[in-house]
């Protein structure tokens, strides 16, 4: 071979390498662009968030996007526990199973989300007195907050029992 012919070999190689490399940018920044506007869709009605939980749920395995999604679907799902005016809403409750399941799923969570998880935790126990409340899903079967409950207080430290006295003065802050 002439140096012409390796020169020439060499400058497609480098050829190919870079345009194999754009088309990875390419696509990761097509991932990320739709990624974070599904996030968008979490803020919205039942059938906008059913939208945003089916994309957080295929980037899941995705640590990065993980990492970013965990506060986000925390907030959703106290949202949903607490704050939703569509308090019998048979999708907001799927859409809440769908959360739980991502949220309980790890073996252990990372401390950075450790206070995403207490105020999660902290939502599950005053949903079943929230009854009450005009707002909050409450078609939510008992066994099941007591499952997210049982699974979310694996992943944290043991929390002091809070007394009555506790409760009064925090729903006098409310």
């Amino acid at each position: 071979m002439d140096t012409t012919t390796i020169v020439a070999l060499i400058v497609a190689l480098g050829g190919w390498a870079l345009a194999g490399v754009t088309a990875w940018l390419n696509y990761r920044t097509k991932v990320d662009e739709t990624f974070f506007h599904a996030l968008d869709w979490l803020s919205g009605g039942s059938q906008k968030r059913n939208l945003g939980i089916a994309v957080v749920e295929s980037t899941w395995q995705r640590r990065r996007f993980r990492r970013i999604s965990t506060p986000l679907l925390c907030n959703s799902a106290v949202y949903l526990l607490l704050r939703t005016e569509s308090r019998d809403s048979p999708n907001e409750l799927n859409n809440l199973r769908r959360i739980m399941h991502l949220l309980t799923a790890p073996k252990k969570i990372p401390r950075e989300h450790q206070f995403h998880y207490e105020t999660l935790l902290t939502a599950l126990d005053e949903r079943p007195g929230a009854q009450q409340n005009d707002r909050g899903l409450t078609i939510i079967p008992a066994t099941e907050l007591a499952s997210w409950k049982e699974a979310l207080a694996t992943f944290l430290p043991q929390r002091p029992q809070l007394d009555q006295r506790d409760h009064e003065r925090r729903s006098e802050i409310d």
